[in-house]
């Protein structure tokens, strides 16, 4: 029984690890939403709105619930280990409680291939494309090598699509969602 439960906390474990190269989150408000976010090209031939529809499809089946709540986010070592030490170094903020509502994540990464269907109904240069090499050894499926603000557009024009509030998530809910709803986590993922 024992096992079962730590068979399935780890599971939780790496599903949310893979959420750091993509997550998308629906957002708390933020006045600093960037207005340019890509928009969808008015005639998509009938491959490009298959592969459109396949990618809505998958993101939405994606999107796992956090329930809100309230946590001691920061670093909790010096309250809560053995040894009363900090975890981290002087970048570390100290423990305080911070309270969100519920939001989504996704449990994937963002893939080339997923930025590729994005990159080619709106209108934008592939991502991840340097030169002949590059190209040649993209690997579809692995995780897209891109900056915050693309990272960024990406969630906000995947909302748009969904008709979903869509942005990344901010630093208090990536480590609740890390830290399995805030629980006290040396290493959280």
């Amino acid at each position: 029984m024992i096992l079962k439960k730590m068979i399935k906390q780890n599971l939780a474990i790496i599903l949310l690890s893979s959420v750091a190269l993509s997550a998308c989150a629906k957002p708390t408000s933020n006045p600093n939403q960037n207005a340019q976010t890509p928009t969808t090209k008015a005639n998509l031939s009938a491959e490009q709105q298959k592969k459109l529809q396949q990618l809505l499809e998958k993101t939405k089946k994606n999107l796992i619930l956090v329930k809100g709540g309230s946590f001691m986010m920061g670093d909790f070592g010096p309250e809560h280990s053995i040894d009363k030490l900090p975890y981290a170094g002087g970048d570390s903020s100290p423990l305080h409680k911070v309270t969100l509502d519920d939001f989504h994540l996704s449990a994937t990464k963002a893939t080339y291939a997923d930025f590729d269907v994005y990159t080619d109904v709106t209108g934008q240069k592939k991502v991840g494309v340097f030169d002949e090499f590059s190209i040649k050894y993209r690997i579809p499926t692995s995780a897209a090598g891109i900056n915050w603000q693309q990272a960024r557009d990406y969630c906000q024009w995947l909302g748009q699509q969904l008709n979903l509030n869509m942005d990344l998530p901010t630093e208090a809910q990536w480590e609740y969602a890390a830290r399995n709803r805030g629980q006290y986590v040396l290493y959280a993922t």
